[in-house]
């Protein structure tokens, strides 16, 4: 199978709680799935990438797009989490990462998905990189987007590195690729003023910032909705329908490929 140059990093679809920090953690298997990006491991892994970065770690004990810096207690919302999006505790009362349990926690989950990171841009020849994201049908009450019904598609592609503003990849580029995605995703219902977004929201993660500077870098934010609902998945055992998650990875990936190709870096 030919591979094409495009590299897709999928940051927060992992659900495992580290081994360090488990027997601490009150956060139920359902608040695992639901804050982490469900399923997303399995929605982007797009075979024909030239490369896909994923984590099976919860991005409520390590958030990939946060600084090693900020950890706990002086950050509540860093690398480390001490709340959910919603509000409630992730561990017992009193109990907090101590710098040796963080200090472990980074040497063994953070910098190692960032080393992939680089080493499959170092490796392959990559034309175009895609963060992929998976967005709540309605954004959690911690968020800027709190109780906003959130579109079918949100792609970015402007970050903020510390008070330099700039644009990651080119715009148009994001508009090949949208239009795909509209007309694939043009039948699903939502409730979003505007189901298609090319937002100019700016990106702040550090996968953005350290991997934008030389490849085009884009986001692409999927909603939820299009499997976790009462077709599509059982909550009592948190599964979604094999089939559509396999016809939604083709239809994503379908949209991605025709939009770097029109646009000529493939």
């Amino acid at each position: 199978m030919k591979k094409e140059k495009i590299l897709i990093i999928i940051p927060n679809g992992g659900t495992t709680v580290p081994e360090e920090l488990a027997p601490h953690s009150i956060v139920s298997d359902f608040e695992l799935f639901m804050f982490s990006d469900p399923l997303a491991n399995q929605l982007f892994a797009f075979q024909k990438a030239a490369g896909v970065v994923d984590s099976l770690i919860s991005p409520l004990f390590v958030d990939l797009n946060e600084h090693f810096s900020k950890l706990p207690p002086s950050y509540s919302s860093g690398v480390i989490k001490t709340e959910t999006p919603n509000g409630k505790k992730i561990f017992e009362d009193g109990v907090s990462p101590d710098s040796i349990a963080s200090a472990n926690i980074l040497r063994r989950y953070y910098f190692p998905f960032h080393d992939a990171v680089k080493r499959s841009i170092m490796s392959e020849e990559i034309n175009l990189i895609v963060e992929c994201r998976v967005n709540p049908a309605v954004g959690f009450r911690n968020s800027s987007d709190s109780g906003i019904p959130m579109p079918l598609v949100r792609m970015k592609y402007v970050a903020n590195n510390r008070g330099k503003i700039y644009e990651t990849a080119p715009k148009i580029l994001c508009e090949f690729i949208l239009s795909g995605l509209r007309e694939s995703f043009k039948n699903e219902p939502c409730a979003a003023e505007f189901p298609f977004e090319i937002s100019e929201r700016e990106m702040r993660g550090e996968i953005a910032l350290n991997n934008s500077s030389r490849i085009p870098f884009i986001s692409l934010e999927i909603c939820s909705s299009v499997y976790l609902n009462d077709n599509h998945f059982n909550p009592d055992y948190m599964k979604a329908d094999q089939i559509r998650l396999k016809k939604l990875n083709e239809k994503l990936w379908n949209s991605i490929e025709k939009g770097a190709r029109r646009f000529g870096i493939i």
